[in-house]
């Protein structure tokens, strides 16, 4: 014990126990960080009200964080899938992400695709491209 502590009073000492405790502190921050990232629920929602109307609720929409997608990203998607369907679906009033309906296109890693349903039983298919961007992404939704 006695040579750890004098060695910890030397000037490589020194550097070497701020290293020590940098490192502890960012694997530390790292695990908070994980641990609190894998703790949403995929059963969260998504409700916009609008005084016009009763508003569109949207189900499963978080997955997409653990497929890569930035928030930025993520964003965008929630935004075009509420307004695809508050301009040619009105009357639709919840909308679904369908589970396991996720898939990179095998020609191309920047594209993928997924799956909605809707309570009016209207099924559509979400085609996106990132062009290998972390905060672009093109949408294109299209009833099946």
């Amino acid at each position: 014990m006695d040579k750890i502590i004098a060695f910890i009073k030397t000037k490589p000492g020194k550097i070497f126990l701020v290293l020590f405790i940098g490192l502890l502190l960012i694997i530390g921050g790292l695990t908070v960080f994980f641990i609190t990232r894998n703790n949403t629920s995929e059963n969260t929602t998504i409700t916009v009200e609008s005084e016009e109307e009763p508003g569109l609720t949207l189900i499963g929409f978080q997955v997409f964080y653990d497929f890569g997608f930035s928030a930025e990203q993520q964003q965008t998607i929630y935004s075009t899938v509420f307004q695809y369907i508050s301009d040619f679906n009105p009357n639709i009033q919840l909308v679904e992400y369908i589970s396991g309906s996720f898939s990179y296109s095998p020609e191309d890693s920047s594209r993928s695709s997924f799956e909605l349903t809707s309570d009016l039983g209207t099924n559509f298919i979400v085609n996106l491209d990132t062009l290998y961007s972390y905060t672009d992404i093109q949408i294109q939704i299209s009833p099946l």
